[in-house]
């Protein structure tokens, strides 16, 4: 009976909860927007209600193509006021006060006033800033209407608006279309990825954010649908807050000297953008992650070109190792350091400089047994070797708006390396039935220099006609390996006797490609375009390994030994010219296209004196 009473009276206490909240939130504001000269209805108007006593945001609403609007959801008995916004028009005022009674007023057919240009000696202007405001093909929120925690970063201010959404990844779309990049003020942000400014600037920086379509995109993809084309999201900083830092920082001490440190520190102060990261470390790990390398570090900013991660978290980076790479036990450092600077007249001007170092020492012992009917083998192997690897990367990144209608970009870099190691290995094979069989000690020693250089440029041209284009990207590889290495064997075997072996072994190795594409677009009609394109691609390959033996006469290795030398040198040309139409029909496109396709390979033996051409034309239509 008790336990009843108690349902009863906590029943009740619910339902004049819940009433009481819907009884105090079910007004609705309701109108619609026109153009007080065409008569036209206005799309897209904010229409914001405040509270009218401290002009606290309530909520908000944009205007359909009809220009309707409805605002739902608003307390009673409070004085509301209500203000209209579009961009080039006067501001629309009414205040109101919702009621039980009456819950719902109807603001009627609102014509809205083109502002109109007027030379006044001093105007102060109060009023309340709309949190939305629609300009053209830009979305743009008014950070303040959104309360965040006083320790809140961009992410959490983000998350507050409507259509935009974040995962626990922190990639963000809006209204379902991805974000791509992050601008600060309109320039990238250290490279542009979308977390470096929302998980390290704080919320109360920013006073506006911009949404709107990635034009880069659209671009690179002219034929793509706009509803596909990803967002652009630009943060306005405060006026009064244009410089700040942020990074990260770690050290570490255990026992036998082991130890870890390093740290990441980004600056920035108006269009200057710097990056400064260190590291050093004896315990066979990457001083850093490759997201913070990427993004905290910069090198998103100077291009990627390779990347290798191993099982054990060892990361290696455009040919700069960071640790946790190779065997033994390893002790790596690096230091380097990303600028990003944004001169007058649209450039933008990148450098990055990062210098690695390693050192692998190596001690292995390896005892093995093999058993044959009665008979048992028994190997045991010694193996030390030290390694060293030095290398320097040197990047710029150079971006150019030319004009309104024209862009270029140009990111060339450049690699040095070194490495070198010294390894002695003895092997002791025994027989359980007649002792010692066989002896080996390799004295190996390694020296070799390596060079990369790489760069790509690209030009954009849009024409005063709508839907003329011009594109070119072109993209340059240059990769060479000299290695020296010499071996120094004795083997011995049981009774016969022995032999040496004392060879260098001389790798030349040389990588080059280059290819460029043009590309133009010529509207014939509204639903229809001509696109013409051009593909050039060019590879020199050559790959030449020399053996010499050493003259024991005058001590030098100039015996060369035809069987370990081979030579190989290989070069392509591939040309290939296309035209195509594209035809659209509201969200359908279509693209035919057919491709002429010339295509030369040259392929010389060079240690065998033979030669190989060959010669491929195509038409390929698709």
């Amino acid at each position: 009976m008790r336990n009843g009473i108690l349902l009863l009276l906590l029943s009740i206490c619910m339902t004049t909860a819940v009433s009481a909240q819907t009884n105090n939130s079910k007004g609705l504001i309701s109108g619609k927007l026109i153009d007080s000269a065409s008569k036209q209805p206005m799309n897209l108007a904010t229409v914001s209600v405040f509270t009218a006593a401290d002009t606290v945001l309530v909520t908000y609403r944009l205007s359909t193509e009809s220009g309707e609007f409805k605002v739902s959801g608003l307390p009673l008995d409070v004085q509301l006021r209500m203000i209209v916004s579009y961009s080039g028009y006067t501001v629309t005022r009414k205040e109101c006060k919702l009621t039980s009674d009456a819950p719902a007023f109807d603001a009627g057919t609102l014509e809205m006033t083109p502002n109109q240009a007027n030379t006044l000696d001093e105007v102060l202007v109060y009023a309340e800033r709309p949190p939305v405001v629609v300009k053209r093909d830009t979305i743009e929120f008014n950070a303040n209407s959104f309360k965040t925690l006083p320790s809140a970063l961009v992410e959490d201010l983000l998350k507050k608006l409507p259509g935009v959404q974040l995962d626990a990844d922190g990639n963000i779309t809006v209204n379902g279309k991805k974000v791509n990049r992050i601008l600060v003020d309109g320039k990238d942000f250290f490279g542009g990825d979308p977390k470096m400014a929302t998980r390290n600037l704080p919320a109360n920086l920013i006073d506006k954010i911009q949404v709107a379509d990635d034009k880069d995109e659209l671009d690179l993809n002219p034929d793509k649908a706009k509803a596909d084309v990803g967002q652009v999201i630009n943060l306005k900083l405060k006026k009064s807050i244009k410089q700040g830092w942020f990074g990260k920082a770690y050290a570490g001490k255990a026992d036998g000297d082991r130890y870890e440190a390093g740290g990441i520190v980004n600056m920035f102060r108006d269009t200057l953008q710097v990056s400064v990261l260190g590291f050093s470390n004896n315990l066979n790990k990457a001083g850093f992650g490759f997201n913070d390398i990427r993004t905290l570090g910069g090198f998103d900013r100077s291009g990627i070109n390779s990347i290798s991660i191993n099982g054990n978290g060892g990361l290696n980076v455009n040919g700069i190792s960071f640790g946790g790479t190779g065997q033994g036990i390893q002790q790596s450092r690096g230091i380097g350091f990303n600028l990003n600077n944004e001169f007058k007249k649209g450039l933008t001007l990148n450098t990055q400089y990062f210098y690695g170092k390693t050192r692998n020492d190596i001690t292995e012992l390896e005892n093995r047994q093999q058993f044959l009917g009665d008979t048992v083998l028994n190997s045991r192997s010694n193996r030390s070797e030290v390694q060293n690897a030095n290398n320097h990367r040197i990047g710029f990144g150079l971006r150019w708006k030319i004009d309104t209608t024209s862009r270029m970009e140009f990111r060339p870099s450049l690699t040095i390396g070194e490495q070198t190691s010294n390894r002695l290995t003895n092997i002791n094979t025994t027989s359980s039935a007649g002792g010692p069989l066989n002896a080996s000690n390799n004295l190996q020693s390694v020296n070799a220099k390596d060079l990369g250089y790489n760069h790509s440029l690209s030009y954009f041209k849009n024409f005063r006609k709508k839907g003329r284009t011009f594109n070119m990207f072109n993209n340059m590889n240059l990769n060479t390996v000299n290695s020296d290495q010499f071996n120094n064997v004795l083997n011995t075997f049981f009774p016969t006797g022995s032999n040496t072996l004392d060879q260098l072994r001389d790798l030349e190795r040389a990588n080059f490609s280059t290819n460029t594409n043009l590309n133009f677009a010529e509207p014939l009609a509204k639903d229809l375009t001509l696109r013409l394109g051009y593909a050039l691609t060019y590879f020199e390959n050559k790959d030449a390994l020399s053996t010499f033996n050493k003259n024991n006469t005058n001590g030098k290795y100039d015996q060369i030994n035809n069987t370990l030398t081979n030579h190989l040198e290989r070069t392509s040309w591939r040309n290939n010219l296309s035209s195509g139409l594209n035809f659209r029909y509201k969200k359908l496109s279509i693209t035919a296209t057919l491709n002429f396709l010339w295509l030369d390979l040259n392929n010389r033996y060079v240690s065998i004196g033979q030669k190989l051409d060959q010669h491929f034309n195509y038409i390929l239509p698709r």
